[in-house]
């Protein structure tokens, strides 16, 4: 494992605010350092803050904080320096860190003091801590954190500073346990046979010519290598997850390095619903011609990468013939990773490919040419003219598996490499 052999200095943070914009001021902050392997409290920073502005409404209805309450408290100038001698050098885990980290380093601009950086913090997000510990959990608030490891937050009636990061630090010692068992937890290795980065890179080396495209004969054959190296890719990823939904029940899967997880998603037809709700002299003032420039691949003999891609297709049907879930998922978010790498390619060559049809160029790998057509914005026919109509015959729930290799670095800017964690709550690995 990555990561010191001890854990951080930790500091559990969190603040309330007058709204999400960048102009909004903090109103209370609560900082705890924590001993991290057991959530223990060391030292507390607590304040109520002036922002020198009016406190909305909506902003007072989810911390329940007013005018009032902080009319006679400081302003944050006045605690900055105190803050900030609290966190230098340390690890802040907060919830949705981007949030309070922008805040933060506002706010410390504002009244002269260093940034974050500078102090020399580190910010680690708790809500991505949960999803790599639990990556079954459907969502990972803090109420749904608590929930699934058994802690306590009726006191919890509305958001505040101070019970939202107390809630975080009993949080941490569960967070300790489940890494704990994730270090120690072995799984049979897929590296023997899944594919490497390596074998793959060379796929997009060989569909890149592995070298820079300057002239629009090898911009050209490139874009058409690419292309077909991208499809190759994509529907041999489509297999692997073939594979992987046959095999996987119902309550998903995870293991030490991947999880996999159904998701659902619910789409409308918009074309149905305005046929059917909406005449078609409606819909004439939702129509609009689009042109845009059209450019597509033909197909080349290339023998070189037919070689290599007829080798690769071969160790994965050999592969599927012995497949693990973990051999699949490995090498089917290689896989991805590599069609992301071509499909990046293959933009910028479209983007040459245009800019040389502009001189007189002709494709040869490539067709390259304007494409007018006609697009009626069925979605916004309906919304505007039939609001209330029911779109329930026209709205299907889509399911599809979502498979992520699990992230857990940040676990070790927390806790150390996972040796040191002291025996704590039942860890809920899976779950």
């Amino acid at each position: 494992m990555e990561g010191s052999s001890r854990p951080a200095r930790v500091v559990v943070l969190d603040t309330e605010t007058t709204g999400l914009s960048n102009s909004s001021r903090i109103v209370e902050l609560a900082a705890l350092e924590v001993e991290p392997l057991s959530g223990r409290v060391l030292r507390r920073l607590h304040h109520l803050v002036n922002p020198g502005m009016p406190i909305p409404a909506a902003a007072t209805k989810i911390h329940g904080l007013r005018n009032t309450d902080v009319a006679n408290k400081p302003v944050f100038a006045e605690i900055a320096q105190e803050l900030a001698d609290f966190v230098r050098g340390a690890t802040i885990a907060a919830q949705n860190a981007t949030f309070d980290r922008r805040m933060l380093e506002s706010e410390l601009l504002g009244a002269g003091q260093p940034s974050l950086s500078a102090l020399g913090v580190r910010v680690v997000d708790t809500v991505a801590v949960s999803r790599g510990l639990f990556p079954l959990l459907e969502r990972h608030t803090l109420d749904h954190i608590c929930d699934h490891l058994g802690i306590d937050r009726r006191v919890r009636r509305t958001h505040g500073a101070l019970i939202d990061a107390q809630l975080l630090a009993d949080a941490l010692s569960h967070f300790a346990a489940a890494y704990r068992t994730w270090c120690v937890s072995a799984e049979d290795s897929c590296n023997d046979a899944a594919l490497t980065d390596r074998e793959l890179q060379s796929i997009v080396d060989i569909a890149s010519n592995e070298a820079e495209n300057r002239h629009a004969e090898a911009v050209d054959r490139t874009f058409a290598r690419v292309a077909i190296a991208s499809s190759w890719a994509d529907r041999e990823e489509s297999a692997l997850l073939a594979g992987l939904s046959a095999a996987i029940g119902p309550q998903g899967w995870c293991s030490k390095n991947f999880s996999a997880r159904w998701l659902s998603s619910e789409s409308t037809s918009w074309k149905d619903a305005a046929n059917a709700y909406l005449g078609e002299g409606a819909l004439r003032k939702f129509r609009s011609e689009l042109r845009f420039p059209m450019v597509s691949a033909r197909t080349i003999e290339d023998a070189t990468l037919s070689s290599e891609l007829e080798t690769l297709t071969r160790r994965l049907a050999a592969m599927t013939a012995r497949p693990t879930l973990s051999l699949l998922a490995d090498t089917a978010l290689r896989l991805r990773a590599a069609r992301k790498r071509l499909e990046a390619l293959r933009a910028k060559l479209r983007a040459q490919l245009l800019d040389f049809s502009v001189t007189g160029f002709q494709s040869r790998y490539a067709r390259v040419r304007e494409v007018r057509s006609m697009r009626t914005d069925y979605r916004a026919a309906v919304t505007t003219i039939a609001p209330a109509v029911d779109l329930g015959p026209f709205t299907s729930c889509n399911r599809h598996l979502g498979l992520h290799a699990r992230n857990l670095r940040d676990c070790a800017l927390l806790f150390g490499d996972g040796r040191d964690a002291t025996a704590g709550p039942a860890p809920r690995l899976v779950a």
